[in-house]
């Protein structure tokens, strides 16, 4: 920039001072913050959408692996010993498999697979905690030689929070064994 320019422009020439207007200066700094409050607006938004996806992802991708899970084991069990009589209900499920015995347990938070050989696996995520859990024993005396049917509910949270509350869902199926 040439320096003849920029004295006219900004340093006193002729008697009179360039600059900028208290007018102008308002009206700048009132354009600014508006801008400000809506790519603020927008940015909330983004995150907020992103927290809601991460939790109801987190819910969904927990209740169909301990599904999955619970389906494999219990269909291939060969003796269900709690809970052990039809009706029975409670918080544990032990199976006897022609391989390992499966302990599931609800501990705190966390639904917890024990077998020989491992001293309590969590099955759902650290972005997930287990509210409620049963295993009932169910009894269908209509079908003759069925095996031992359990009905399963469970139900999980996201620990991330969506407009102030946690993602839920609470799943409720039933899985026999094998004959």
């Amino acid at each position: 920039m040439n320096i003849k320019i920029f004295k006219n422009r900004f340093c006193k020439a002729s008697g009179k001072q360039r600059g900028f207007t208290l007018v102008e200066l308002v009206v700048y700094m009132a354009l600014m913050s508006l801008l400000m409050v809506t790519i603020t607006d927008l940015f909330v938004g983004i995150v907020q959408t992103k927290v809601e996806s991460e939790s109801s992802s987190a819910v969904e991708r927990d209740g169909q692996l301990i599904l999955a899970r619970l389906r494999y084991d219990i269909s291939r069990a060969t003796e269900i010993d709690a809970p052990s009589l039809p009706g029975a209900s409670g918080s544990i499920l032990e199976l006897k498999t022609s391989g390992p015995d499966y302990t599931y347990i609800l501990s705190g938070s966390n639904l917890l697979l024990y077998d020989s050989s491992t001293h309590g696996l969590p099955l759902n995520s650290t972005e997930t905690k287990v509210t409620n859990l049963s295993f009932t024993k169910v009894d269908n005396p209509t079908v003759t030689g069925t095996k031992d049917t359990i009905q399963v509910n469970l139900t999980l949270e996201s620990l991330g929070q969506v407009d102030s509350r946690p993602e839920s869902r609470t799943y409720q199926t039933t899985f026999g064994r094998r004959e």
